[in-house]
């Protein structure tokens, strides 16, 4: 099945003054094992990126966040030829800050940064569609 993959994060920029952001990651088709290898790999990148960020940066230099990334991806089942596949190709490059909140302060000592990627079915109808006749119409078809 194909599902519109979306996210949103947050952060604290200093003294409980939060701010927020959201996208769209893409369309991932979850019978493909590669589109969940790159998604699985942007929201552990994510993640890693988080939990060690503080005083505005990651904490981790590069080499220590791919470190703990690749062992996660193991966890998953993620063999050492993905894992090679993964270091090698640049579609499966992941820059955490691209998820981040910009910080309107550019200075703050920004901290508690946390991730959330959702899902909803890629051909459900948008919001501005969804009325009584689409809802009367898919039972119909789910009949």
């Amino acid at each position: 099945m194909k599902w519109l993959v979306t996210w949103e994060s947050e952060m604290d920029t200093n003294d409980a003054d939060y701010v927020k952001d959201n996208g769209t990651y893409g369309v991932v088709d979850d019978t493909n094992r590669e589109d969940m290898l790159k998604l699985l790999n942007t929201i552990i990148c994510c993640d890693v990126y988080a939990e060690n960020f503080d005083d505005g940066s990651c904490q981790l230099d590069d080499e220590e966040q791919l470190t703990i990334v690749y062992e996660r991806l193991k966890k998953f089942g993620v063999t050492e030829e993905e894992l090679d596949k993964i270091t090698e190709d640049e579609d499966f490059c992941v820059d955490p800050s691209d998820y981040k909140p910009r910080d309107p302060n550019g200075w703050s000592v920004a901290h508690d940064l946390w991730f959330c990627f959702s899902k909803i079915p890629a051909d459900a109808p948008s919001p501005d569609y969804c009325d009584d006749s689409w809802f009367k119409k898919a039972l119909k078809k789910a009949k």
